[in-house]
């Protein structure tokens, strides 16, 4: 049972990693524009810890969710979606046993803001001043259980960031861990 439990928590990582590399391919061969409107984001970010919860689990990382399901931002549901994914699985991967990775927004008049906090190893300046202009090899890393990557799964996400009029924030320590803020519209600017 501990193989099959072991053998499910790869096969999700590998298609995880799959679904990236083919959203990544089909946004820059179509160059598929969004398809926004107003989403609350409790329901999405909710919907991407419980996929992500098997992999957390297998490091003992506590998940944790600042819900509030008034907070609501305007861009493609399908793409934030994979943004949270992502920088989910992100943080679990940097995270060492025991650590924990929480998630929370705050809104403001005319913009929201998502933060993805983890406690993990975290980033040097010079790779987060990289993190969104590599790709593949060149920016790929071993997680802290030697997880690997594909290396796009940030440039997914920096595209559809900027494909929704949003921002994305990164602030890290080594040692320390890593929090991610992305900054959302709230109303069509169309």
């Amino acid at each position: 049972q501990e193989l099959i439990k072991l053998l499910s928590i790869n096969v999700k990582s590998v298609q995880e990693m799959l679904h990236n590399l083919l959203q990544w391919a089909n946004n820059n061969l179509n160059d598929i524009s969004p398809n926004p409107s107003h989403v609350a984001i409790s329901r999405i970010v909710a919907l991407e810890l419980g996929n992500c919860a098997p992999l957390a689990k297998e490091k003992n990382i506590d998940l944790t969710h600042e819900e509030d399901p008034l907070t609501v931002v305007y861009l493609d549901p399908d793409h934030l979606s994979i943004i949270i994914r992502n920088l989910i699985g992100n943080a679990i991967k940097f995270t060492n046993r025991g650590g924990r990775v929480a998630v929370s927004y705050n809104q403001f008049e005319k913009h929201c803001e998502i933060s993805v906090r983890d406690n993990g190893v975290g980033m040097s300046k010079d790779k987060i001043k990289n993190l969104f202009t590599l790709y593949g090899k060149e920016i790929s890393e071993f997680g802290t259980q030697n997880e690997s990557g594909t290396g796009i799964g940030l440039n997914l996400v920096y595209d559809f960031v900027k494909s929704n009029h949003g921002d994305i924030l990164v602030e890290s320590e080594l040692g320390v861990g890593t929090t991610v803020r992305l900054i959302f519209p709230k109303i069509n600017h169309a």
